[in-house]
């Protein structure tokens, strides 16, 4: 949800609310699959979670666009940012939650 939620919400705030809708799908939809490969998975599972995550976010703008914004063509333009973003995304959040995993040890009995 928080993926979701805040990426809408920057949407909104930075004059894109009409991507908003596309960004919670998206991100909310890249959030909970990333979770449930991660959770209680080494590391092969968090490759598998991030390689998810990329796909999810170029695949879901680039079809989300071409569909409801522009078209498909133009939304193909968009990729490579796309899966620059989550590519990224993906390997600053594995680095920081082992970083808070390591500084705050309870927080592994949530997962």
């Amino acid at each position: 949800m928080a993926g979701g939620i805040g990426t809408a919400v920057a949407d909104i705030i930075s004059s894109y609310p009409q991507w908003a809708p596309i960004s919670f799908c998206v991100h909310g939809l890249e959030g909970l699959c990333v979770a449930l490969l991660v959770r209680k998975g080494g590391m092969i599972r968090q490759v598998f979670g991030i390689i998810s995550a990329v796909l999810i976010v170029a695949g879901g703008y680039f079809a989300c666009s071409g569909i409801f914004m522009t078209t498909f063509e133009a939304a193909a333009t968009e990729i490579p940012g796309n899966i620059g973003q989550a590519a990224v995304g993906g390997v600053l959040g594995l680095l920081l939650s082992k970083a808070v995993i390591k500084a705050y040890p309870p927080v592994k009995q949530l997962l």
